[in-house]
């Protein structure tokens, strides 16, 4: 099995490259974990998503050329940060960040080790595992999210997206908890992830707070 990582092929490569887990563990993290970041939390909340979505495709061997999975992990990005809502009209200059944030890997099986029904499969089926942060997306956004990821492997194949292909293609999607999502050697919250996506800690610590407190049970 190959587990290759394609992160925003079309553009911006060269702006991605530098965002290394040590860059953001050196220019991002470091910074925020003092306690007195926690000061910064101002009274508005932001209450806007952020992306850094991880997205695992397992496909058959040959089923996708090296060039159709190239621009498919670009299309695949660009529904990722849409379905987070993530306002990048407000912060286009942070779009290069949140693409550089959204990773897709694609783990090619031989045919002959895919198998539905007990058998052997006759034509490509495909499983897309999509990692969001705990509250990135929600019921509506998960199903509008489905359907395009969907519809964007099959026009990769260059079939319709009819009942028949779209039962070929299943997609799961795993909200991690805050708390459990680590990277560059150390667990990352979400107001790092805010901080480090919006360029700012004040704006990263308030919309964390919002955020933290919507998903908060209510009590009655």
């Amino acid at each position: 099995m190959s587990h290759r990582a394609i992160c925003d092929i079309d553009q911006g490569s060269s702006h991605l490259n530098s965002l290394t887990p040590e860059l953001l563990l050196e220019t991002e993290l470091s910074n925020l974990s003092s306690p007195k970041r926690l000061s910064l939390i101002g009274k508005r909340p932001i209450l806007r998503r952020f992306p850094m979505p991880m997205l695992d495709l397992t496909l058959p061997r040959g089923a996708l050329t090296l060039d159709m999975q190239r621009h498919l992990a670009a299309h695949l990005t660009h529904i990722a940060i849409r379905w987070e809502e993530w306002d990048i009209e407000t912060f286009p200059e942070r779009n290069d960040v949140a693409q550089g944030l959204t990773w897709v890997f694609f783990h090619e099986v031989e045919p002959h080790h895919i198998f539905t029904a007990g058998q052997p499969t006759q034509r490509p089926i495909y499983r897309l595992v999509t990692h969001f942060p705990q509250g990135a997306v929600n019921e509506r956004t998960r199903a509008g999210y489905v359907r395009d990821v969907t519809q964007a492997i099959l026009d990769a194949e260059g079939v319709p997206m009819d009942r028949e292909n779209a039962q070929r293609v299943w997609s799961i999607i795993r909200e991690i908890q805050e708390g459990s999502w680590g990277g560059a050697g150390q667990i990352v919250g979400l107001a790092q992830l805010a901080s480090f996506i919006y360029g700012d800690p004040e704006q990263g610590h308030t919309f964390a707070e919002g955020r933290i407190t919507a998903l908060a049970p209510v009590v009655q």
